[in-house]
């Protein structure tokens, strides 16, 4: 079973326990949503990071438009990208376009999407597992 967390700001604080305690494989959604005024010490985004330390998490890296408070290129999320890729790896990081693009403020492209992660993530190995690889892993293709 895979329990996909879609959560935010400080949600995931009173639902980790339960999710941890289930057994389950987890897929946060949208890096957790972090609120970024509360910066990435703060506790919520603290709990998105420490799900890495039970070996069944992944997290999408996805979704920048519901959190940034910036428009494209949401240069303010990028100390919580590399946040996240330093607690989940190369292994448990999945990159997401978030197309069909729901609710976003902006009009998104998937080709100027693309052209983030790869400034992102600038090794073609390392975007190769984060785009197709860590999800048919946690999938079980």
């Amino acid at each position: 079973m895979i329990a996909q967390l879609q959560v935010e700001g400080e949600q995931l604080i009173v639902l980790k326990d339960m999710f941890v305690g289930s057994g389950a494989r987890l897929l946060v959604d949208h890096c957790g949503r972090p609120d970024l005024d509360a910066g990435r010490g703060s506790p919520g985004f603290q709990a998105v990071l420490a799900l890495a330390q039970t070996g069944r998490t992944w997290i999408k890296v996805s979704g920048f438009d519901k959190f940034s408070r910036e428009a494209f290129p949401y240069a303010d999320i990028a100390d919580y990208v590399h946040a996240i890729q330093q607690a989940y790896g190369e292994d448990r990081l999945i990159w997401g376009s978030d197309w069909p693009f729901l609710r976003v403020r902006h009009r998104l492209d998937i080709g100027i999407l693309l052209t983030l992660a790869q400034e992102q993530f600038p090794d073609s190995q390392q975007r190769e597992k984060y785009f197709w690889k860590n999800a048919a892993q946690l999938i079980g293709f």
